[in-house]
């Protein structure tokens, strides 16, 4: 592997992370504002157009994970 996609390779995977960890927090700032009854549903949407849950996403990614 070219060190260039070594390069690509660490930038996408801490693009990825800082994404997680922006809608992580978000989320987390969100749910705050929401009264004790209510919760926020993660939906994440998938490249073949469906969305899904959080919960039900596994990725072997670690910053996908941490959602």
């Amino acid at each position: 592997m070219s060190s260039r996609d070594l390069f690509c390779r660490q930038y996408f995977i801490d693009e990825s992370r800082y994404f997680a960890d922006q809608l992580k927090a978000r989320t987390e700032d969100r749910q705050k504002e929401l009264a004790e009854n209510e919760q926020l549903e993660a939906v994440a949407c998938l490249l073949s157009g469906k969305a899904r849950g959080v919960e039900a996403i596994e990725s072997e990614h670690p910053a996908l994970n941490t959602v």
